[in-house]
């Protein structure tokens, strides 16, 4: 039988990783997962091999420079990431026999693949198809059994009629190219034929308990990192250099070359790739990977962490955190992996809120960021590459790739007698909130007919915070009795001081009005429309303007000629940081 390896495409939710590069081309402990996969494939009895990539995706590069032999591996280019149903298709003139189908990420199919292939045998079946049950399957290929026969696919069903999943591993008869062939075009098209030919044939579900490798989001390599950590044999390469001073404990890989500093812990398991350097009293505890020439500096403690090739830190702590390649991390560096209500931490993952499903998760950084001294992050921040964040800056949210973000720093000047004299001259600090798509889920309330009131989840968590260092207000339009019962509804109305609550018919004609009353005040605009900022900018020029940058006005916004808010964010705990002056 021949194996189709499925490496095409590129890796969107996977951000600040993936995207040009195909995730399959990701390296762990020195090799990549497409590597690991091709030689399980190889260890289950199948020589011959198709790869099917997409150009320009690093993953023929990667194996062109390995060590691997490729005789029997032939490379497929798909063009366009139209989905595997039609990456399957531009290889189907090299597929000759039954075969099967592996997505390129599941170095783990050794096993799987002996499995399929015996189950048909002995169901007597057309085909076979790991599953494997899940609680919430809704993001997943869905199947339905009948006396253990798949007789329904669907992907990413919104109605489940089945709680197993697909898993990405397949055995199937060459006779389902001609079904693909003929099913309708568009992205899921593999699901759609697979439905197809469950329908036509019997199709044994071949259920698994143990563990699989799901690598959608950048959260999940921690999970690989955590596999290969299990798999791996104590060694300690003769030409390292360990103090006599360090502690080393339990389960523990160190390469050839690497230095080890006095005082240093590291215990299991943990991977220490090639020329890597753990500096004076580090601690490494709790799972963590360090890749090749990799620098941990004096003072660091690193806690079930994945640091990738060339990248260095210094003093600081990182936890539940992934780090892509020659990345600095400057001294002091924080990475928050806990919520203060000890709630599941959620990412937002392509514009959408994803919850983990865990309670500790840290700061995900591709290759070639900087970061500068004292920095720090929330809980589940994804930052991109080539990002450069600015000293004693706090990252409250996503930075995509190729930003400078810094925070602006509210200079302090010191008397003699020690007292504080902050630029804003002593004057209060006032915070104006518009409510609708800045507080207020207001697309949610609409599609729920105005039926359910939700503010957005950071709302609740940053105001208490925010109204530390100032006093709360609103600045709102519409009716005044439903404006302050979406206030009363969603708990947040007691946040908020009466004589800063201004609800009002039309925000520019009360504009004026309004401003007019803090001319004494540290005032900061908090609005999703850039028209009443650009006019209270106007009016007021030491208002400190703050555009909420989601919702209809925001992304239909056309940009004002000659005006730029102070602030542009897309999470109200960015204020947080703004008015605190960190």
């Amino acid at each position: 039988m021949q194996a189709i390896i499925l490496a095409a495409g590129n890796s969107s939710r996977l951000f600040p990783f993936g995207g040009a590069t195909h995730k399959s081309a990701i390296s762990l402990m020195g090799k990549s997962f497409i590597e690991r996969t091709i030689e399980a494939i190889r260890s289950a009895g199948i020589s011959d091999i198709i790869v099917v990539v997409s150009k320009g995706n690093g993953v023929e590069d990667i194996l062109q420079r390995s060590n691997l032999d490729l005789s029997g591996v032939t490379f497929v280019t798909h063009s366009g990431a139209r989905g595997m149903g039609e990456a399957l298709l531009d290889a189907s003139s090299k597929i000759t026999e039954d075969f099967f189908v592996i997505h390129a990420h599941h170095f783990e199919c050794e096993k799987y693949l002996k499995l399929l292939a015996s189950e048909r045998t002995a169901t007597g079946a057309s085909g076979a198809i790991i599953i494997k049950e899940e609680a919430d399957p809704g993001s997943f290929g869905v199947v339905r059994l009948n006396n253990g026969m798949i007789v329904e696919v669907t992907e990413k069903p919104e109605n489940l009629t089945g709680n197993h999943r697909i898993v990405g591993m397949y055995l199937l008869q060459r006779s389902f190219l001609a079904i693909l062939q003929s099913a309708e075009k568009h992205h899921y098209s593999f699901e759609t034929a697979l439905d197809g030919f469950v329908k036509q044939h019997r199709v044994a579900g071949v259920k698994t308990n143990a563990e699989t490798i799901t690598l959608k989001f950048p959260w999940h390599i921690l999970d690989v990192g955590d596999y290969l950590l299990k798999m791996m044999t104590p060694s300690i390469h003769e030409s390292a250099v360990i103090s006599s001073t360090a502690v080393i404990e339990e389960n523990v890989v160190i390469s050839k070359n690497v230095t080890v500093e006095n005082g240093a812990v590291i215990k299991g398991p943990c991977y220490i790739g090639e020329n890597a350097y753990v500096g004076t009293n580090a601690i490494l505890r709790g799972g963590v990977i360090l890749e090749k020439d990799v620098v941990v500096g004096a003072h660091m403690e690193i806690k079930h962490s994945i640091i990738m090739d060339g990248t260095t830190t210094h003093s600081g702590y990182l936890g539940d955190s992934v780090i892509g390649k020659e990345c600095k991390l400057a001294a002091s560096f924080c990475s928050g992996n806990v919520r203060l209500d000890r709630k599941n931490v959620r990412v937002k993952v392509k514009g959408m809120k994803v919850d983990s499903g865990r309670k500790s998760l840290g700061v995900f950084i591709g290759d070639n960021t900087r970061l500068g001294i004292r920095v720090s992050t929330m809980p589940g921040v994804l930052i991109g590459s080539s990002v450069v964040v600015g000293p004693s800056t706090t990252s409250f949210t996503n930075i995509d790739n190729g930003t400078e973000y810094y925070a602006k720093i509210t200079e302090v000047v010191r008397k003699k007698s020690g007292e504080a004299n902050v630029k804003t001259g002593g004057r209060k600090k006032v915070v104006l909130f518009d409510i609708d798509y800045t507080l207020f889920d207001t697309k949610l309330f609409k599609e729920s007919g105005l039926k359910t009131f939700s503010v957005y989840e950071e709302a609740s968590e940053s105001l208490g915070d925010i109204g530390a260092y100032a006093e709360l207000g609103i600045f709102s339009e519409g009716e005044t009795q439903f404006q302050k019962e979406k206030l009363s509804q969603t708990a947040i109305d007691s946040y908020f001081q009466g004589e800063h609550t201004h609800i009002v018919a039309k925000k520019y004609d009360s504009l004026i009005d309004v401003l007019s009353k803090y001319k004494d005040a540290s005032l900061y605009l908090v609005d999703d429309k850039l028209e009443v900022l650009y006019r209270a900018k106007k009016f007021k020029p030491d208002c400190y303007t703050i555009w909420m940058k989601r919702g209809p006005f925001a992304t239909k916004q056309q940009a004002i000629e000659g005006f730029s808010p102070d602030a542009t964010i897309e999470d109200l705990r960015m204020v947080l940081g703004i008015v605190a002056g960190v």
